[in-house]
């Protein structure tokens, strides 16, 4: 994976997939989402990966295709289209005119954005699915040689967590695989003691699965300080007075105060840990803590937003 620039839990429901906008040109599809994640697949292992695959952050899932890490061209026309690469995913369902479907998500988290280059798509036409709706559908260049680029970004606000590939053909490839995940933590904090700004962070990041363990860490903080923190159904981000803070989460649903651990500017960190229900299925909250601390324009410091969802 490339990086580029080209114990109280509220629970509640996270962005729902409202739309995308299609593009079929990887330059202005670049240009579009800015820095983003590429999956190239350079270093993985070579090899046949089954009906399933999970690669870097991306998982991949074809039943009844054979997924494979390549690194030579196949002789139907899949190939490597990374500049200065050799490796490539490829999917062989050995169906001919077989409706094939591959689904891609990424894991403890959704996508803002996916793009990816196919190549050998002889056989069509073929349909996208966002989240299991119908979003775009294409012919195909008819040479085993070409390469074609889809991607799709988001509506804003707005979020999803597949993208699957229906196609009548019996063997293709993907590369360079564009992604913005949905990212966990948000908006800016506010500095206490020596300068430092508390930091709020989750394990997993962005999304956790029931019957998974989550954790969330202050850190950064005053050590020995007491900590509140506050859970909220929105992102914001509204000035408090003329401190130069923002709350990062409305309305103010629940909150709890925890005593920090260590000693010290910058010391201040606590984990809290614990098993998401399987009632908690497809909810999430937002989140923000206030440390108290002297030094603090206010006479507290503040860490950014995190938002975390349950698959």
């Amino acid at each position: 994976m490339r990086h580029l620039f080209a114990s109280a839990v509220l629970l509640l429901p996270s962005p729902a997939f409202a739309g995308v906008t299609v593009f079929t040109d990887e330059s202005t599809f670049v240009n579009a989402i800015g820095l983003h994640d590429v999956e190239d697949f350079e270093g993985v292992v070579p090899g046949t990966y089954g009906t399933s695959a999970t690669i870097g952050e991306l998982t991949f899932a074809s039943p009844p295709s054979v997924l494979h890490v390549n690194t030579v061209p196949h002789s139907h026309g899949a190939k490597n289209t990374t500049v200065g690469g050799t490796t490539y995913l490829f999917a062989d369902s050995g169906v001919a005119a077989f409706h094939d479907d591959l689904t891609m998500g990424i894991v403890n988290s959704e996508f803002a954005a996916w793009g990816a280059n196919f190549t050998d798509l002889e056989v069509g036409p073929i349909t996208f699915l966002i989240d299991g709706a119908i979003v775009h559908t294409a012919n195909v260049p008819g040479s085993s040689g070409a390469v074609q680029f889809f991607g799709f970004v988001a509506d804003p606000g707005t979020v999803f967590q597949t993208v699957t590939l229906r196609i009548p053909d019996i063997t293709y490839g993907i590369d360079d695989v564009r992604t913005i995940s949905k990212p966990c933590e948000y908006g800016v904090g506010c500095a206490g003691s020596g300068g430092f700004v508390p930091k709020l962070t989750s394990t997993p990041c962005g999304a956790v699965d029931v019957n998974s363990q989550l954790s969330m860490t202050i850190s950064g903080a005053l050590g020995g300080a007491s900590a509140t923190i506050f859970i909220g159904l929105q992102e914001a981000a509204l000035p408090i007075g003329g401190s130069g803070c923002t709350l990062n989460v409305v309305p103010l649903l629940v909150n709890f105060t925890v005593p920090l651990g260590g000693a010290g500017p910058g010391a201040g960190f606590l984990t809290l840990s614990g098993v998401i229900p399987p009632s908690a299925a497809g909810l999430g909250f937002k989140s923000q803590a206030f440390v108290v601390d002297p030094a603090g324009i206010e006479g507290f410091a503040a860490s950014n937003g995190l938002s975390v969802d349950v698959n």
